[in-house]
């Protein structure tokens, strides 16, 4: 996962700018009993991260050799994954490569989850990739895979005069690592808020795509920011 491609995204319309060469990477690390709702409800197992810098291999990998001259550190982290992934038929995710702009580093307002380890409200930015939903922040990271999410919905901000300020993208999400293990584990609300509303119809496509329930509503604000809300929200008809 590239620092390049989140944190240090502007916000733009909620969109990425494209990254210089010269940025470290964020690589996320996600264990199969922290997908879904578990990172946030569960003291262990917790999505790892970490700086990994973009340069070319050196002494300082410690004893990793690298054949190829040009190699950079970026290539031997995923030479070394990839060989213990591929047991799974998985490898590491690059999400600069092969991936929709519109739907990745958006920024983003996480709102604390009903019986999860979030107090206050969390900036960050989300990315809806080919494997799922990924959330990052300094302090939080959620990883939905798609087996983890119910339904989703997709809620439409407006002020007191009808103009549109924003999208929230709300998932019930699952705990499938723990599915039939534990009556506890039930679903979770999860709120992205402040989302840009331009790639509405992106995101609803690529629920769409990924065989996923999504239903599009709208909502009345008397401060959208501060979650000083007018109405209950609604589904849109015709969408």
């Amino acid at each position: 996962m590239p620092r390049r491609g989140t944190s240090s995204r502007g916000r733009g319309r909620g969109r990425a700018k494209q990254p210089s060469k010269e940025a470290a990477y964020k690589v996320v690390i996600i264990p199969t009993g922290a997908t879904g709702a578990s990172s946030i409800k569960r003291e262990y197992l917790k999505i790892i991260s970490f700086i990994w810098p973009e340069k070319k291999a050196d002494k300082e990998l410690g004893g990793v050799l690298v054949k190829d001259e040009k190699g950079t550190y970026v290539d031997v982290l995923k030479k070394v994954f990839n060989e213990k992934l591929g047991a799974f038929d998985k490898s590491v995710i690059d999400i600069t490569e092969n991936t929709d702009a519109k739907l990745t580093g958006v920024e983003c307002v996480l709102s604390p989850p009903m019986g999860s380890n979030i107090e206050s409200n969390n900036g960050g930015s989300v990315h809806f990739l080919d494997e799922g939903v990924l959330f990052i922040s300094e302090l939080h990271r959620i990883f939905l895979s798609f087996k983890s999410l119910d339904r989703v919905m997709l809620i439409l901000a407006k002020d007191s005069k009808g103009k549109v300020v924003g999208l929230d993208v709300v998932c019930n999400a699952l705990e499938p690592f723990y599915e039939d293990k534990e009556e506890s584990s039930g679903t979770t609300m999860i709120k992205f808020g402040q989302v840009d509303d331009a790639p509405l119809k992106d995101l609803k496509g690529y629920m769409e795509m990924n065989d996923l329930q999504v239903m599009v509503c709208e909502q009345s604000f008397y401060d959208y920011k501060n979650g000083k809300s007018m109405t209950g929200f609604v589904p849109m008809m015709g969408t």
